[in-house]
Formats: C-alpha cells, structure tokens, sequence
C-alpha cells in the first residue's frame, strides 16, 4: 500500500511540473544550443575573408589539399590538387550547414570533394566506395585561425586554416598546378634525392621518396649497424612545395613539416624552422640488397623487353622465358607474360613468378616456385636453396635455365642507371657472366 501511494505521489509530482520549472543542466533549452553551434559554424566559414587552405586525410589512404572560399549564398569555390583540372580551374558548388548530431557542413552538389565519394571508381577510386571519403563533416573546434572537422562516416579529419590575400589569389590564378609540376619535375629529375642530418655523432644521407601518385613521401638511411631505417607520411601539395598530411614526421630526432620552394632549390623543413636542401646522388641512396624488400618489392622482366647491362648469358636465361612462350616451348601458345622476383626479407624467402597469358595479359596463369636465401653480410651475396618446386601455370618448362642460374651460382644485387632510369641487376658470383638487368617495383 505504501508502494502504492508513493508512485502515485511522483506521478503527480512529475506530471504537475511546468517546462522551465526544472534547472537546465546547461543553462539554455537543446534547440538553443542547436541553433548557437549553427550559427558558429556558418560564421566560422565565411569568417575567412580570403577563404580556406585544407587539407583532407582519405581513407584509402591518401591525402589532398584543398582551398575553400564558402559566401553567404550558400556556395563555395574550391580547388583541389586531386588532379591539374582540379587545382587549375575552381570549381563553385552548394553547400548546407545542418544539425546531425552536431553542427555539420554538407557539401550537397557535385564538386572536387564529392568525386573522392563517386562510386563508380571514375575517377580513381573503388567501386563502390570511391576514396572512402566523406562529403558531410561534423565541427569539432576552432582556433585561431584554424577551424577543424571530421568526416560523418569515415571519420576522415578536415584541417582549415585561414588564407592571406596573396595565396587567394594564387589559388584562383591557378599557380598550384604549377607548384604541383615543378615539384613532381625536381623527383623526376633526382632520382636519388636526399638531404643531410647529423644524428647521435654519425652523419647521415637520408633518401627522400615522394610517390605522387599515392600521396607518399618517405625518408630512409642506412644505420651504422647496415640497416635501413625508414618511416613514411602522407604528403599533400601546396603553392610552394608540399606538407605532411599529419602534422610532422619524425626521423633520426629532426621533426620534418613540409618542403617549400627557394628559387630553384628545394628545402625540407622542420617544426623548428631549420632547413635541409634536397639534393642528387650519383647512386640511390640505399643500397639495393637493403632496399628490395623494403623500399622496393619486386623485380620485373616484361614480356619480351631486355633492359640495358643485361649481358649475353642473361639474355640468353631471359630469351628461354620470353620467347619460349610463343614457340610453344611450354605445350601451348601465349602472346604475353612476365617474370618477377619478389622479396619477403622476415621469412628470407625470394619467390620466381612465371606468367602467362593468352590474351596480351589481361589475365592468365602464374607458376611458381620459392626458394630459401642466405644473405653474407660481408660479401653481400645471397645463397639460394630450393623450398618448393614448380607449381601452377604453364611456364615451369621455361623457367629452367633461371632455375638452374639461381640454384648454382650466388649473386649480388646492384643499381643500374641509364637514361635517368634506376634499374636492378642480378649479377652472379659463381657464374659472373650471368647479369640480367630487371625493373624495380
């Protein structure tokens, strides 16, 4: 009974209670608080009188930089680095600030940011996700001059930072593209670039990589115990140079941020303002019995192309493969295939892969066969012994003569550059006649 009487008493206590009776928890009604974050939002974006540069970490992963100019209409001028389209003509499109949880900006018609999302995979991506990108973003904070948000559902984050006047109108002029190919030119020119640190008493040279088709820069050296030590970053142009996609990247104590332009040098600098010119070696950086593996996967000979420093004997053990998969020398008749080497330094394992194909490579069949390696440090030779046999695909027939090479003669791995192109070369020990010249990948 008095159970009774007691949940009678909070209901009409609760029942009898008016809207505005009860505290607040945060001092003002939800729709209150909905419509202040609103408003901050809208005001934060049109806020910068020269507009936005951004960048946009990608699930995929990668990294573009963007610059936004977002009006009281409703509408926002963008250019991207995504291509030289985009970072050469803007783009204007529709934009929404709305309540999803949180104050959100939506981009809502087709621009720069929604070709990351396309799922067709038109433009790069894939089907049916695109980049993994987001086109709504939710407000986490701003300050000062910069204003920071995350995607809705990749939770990918949208870095802003106010424009000045000067980079506005270098954006509209469509100066990034420019930016984009002079510093792509410099790799293309430098295929050994690396810049200088003196680290813990030693010096060293530490290669710098940039892969502008993944958006990637990575740093290695070699350590006075002959390891390669590495670390990589995503990377994102800009008017002068490029930025890390995250803050910084660290390596050997030096905290790196970006690499901008100074006439026709270009310098790495880090989080204390210190520059480090970029230049050229004569020879990579990392030696290639420490790269493979690493810095690079794999040796390639492409269907019926011999590179140059191959000698005679190689391109007899290459001809075997190449030539005997037209002649039939395999049973059947192919019109494309390849060879490769791929390296998996932890288990000290080298895979051979024949290819075949019977319509130009578009698909086919693989043989293959592992072996076990020795690596002398000294000598720098590499010993192999053999794990298993031929298995799959047609090519086991052809593969004999680079069977037989590889099973009794040691070899050494070394660079060769020709025409500005850097080569890898398998050179035997045991057999010194035997050099053939592959591509790295």
């Amino acid at each position: 009974m008095k159970r009774i009487l007691y949940f009678t008493f909070l209901l009409l206590f609760l029942t009898g209670c008016k809207k505005g009776e009860v505290d607040l928890v945060f001092g003002e009604q939800p729709e209150e608080r909905m419509g202040e974050k609103l408003t901050e939002l809208r005001s934060l974006l049109t806020s910068s009188e020269y507009g936005w540069k951004a960048k946009l970490l990608v699930e995929k992963p990668s990294a573009y930089s963007f610059y936004f100019k977002f009006d009281d209409g409703k509408s926002c001028t963008m250019i991207s680095d995504f291509s030289n389209t985009t970072s050469s003509t803007p783009n204007t499109s529709t934009y929404r600030v709305m309540w999803a949880m949180n104050a959100s900006l939506l981009f809502d018609t087709f621009n720069y940011i929604t070709m990351l999302q396309e799922p067709s995979g038109s433009y790069g991506g894939t089907a049916p996700n695109g980049y993994l990108s987001d086109i709504e973003f939710e407000y986490v904070r701003s300050s000062g001059d910069s204003l920071i948000m995350t995607g809705k559902k990749y939770k990918v984050p949208l870095l802003m930072v106010k424009a000045t006047q000067a980079e506005s109108e270098s954006y509209l002029a469509g100066n990034l593209t420019e930016s984009i190919e002079k510093t792509k030119q410099f790799f293309n020119d430098n295929k050994n670039s690396y810049v200088s640190i003196d680290s813990a008493g030693h010096s060293y040279k530490v290669a710098v990589d940039l892969l502008s088709q993944d958006k990637t820069v990575s740093l290695s050296t070699i350590t006075p115990e002959k390891t390669v030590k590495s670390v990589s970053n995503l990377f994102v142009f800009d008017l002068n140079g490029f930025e890390l996609g995250t803050d910084s990247v660290g390596f050997l104590g030096v905290t790196f941020k970006t690499a901008v332009w100074e006439g026709n040098k270009l310098l790495m600098v880090d989080d204390k303002g210190a520059k480090y010119e970029i230049k050229n070696d004569t020879q990579p950086i990392i030696p290639l019995n420490k790269a493979i593996g690493v810095k690079y996967s794999s040796l390639l000979s492409p269907y019926l192309t011999y590179y140059p420093g191959t000698s005679a004997e190689g391109l007899t053990i290459l001809k075997r493969f190449h030539e005997g998969l037209a002649s039939g020398a395999t049973g059947y008749i192919f019109n494309s295939g390849y060879i490769s080497f791929a390296w998996d330094n932890f288990n000290k394992r080298i895979t051979l892969n024949g290819f075949s194909s019977q319509n130009g490579g578009s698909s086919g069949w693989t043989t293959t066969i592992v072996y076990n390696f020795e690596f002398d440090e000294t000598a720098e030779t590499y010993t192999l012994t053999k794990r298993s046999n031929a298995s799959g695909g047609y090519t086991a027939p052809i593969l004999d003569q680079m069977d037989n090479f590889l099973l009794n003669s040691k070899f050494k791995l070394e660079y060769h550059v020709e025409d500005g192109v850097t080569y890898g070369k398998m050179i035997g020990v045991d057999r010194p006649n035997v050099v053939i010249t592959f591509l790295l990948r």
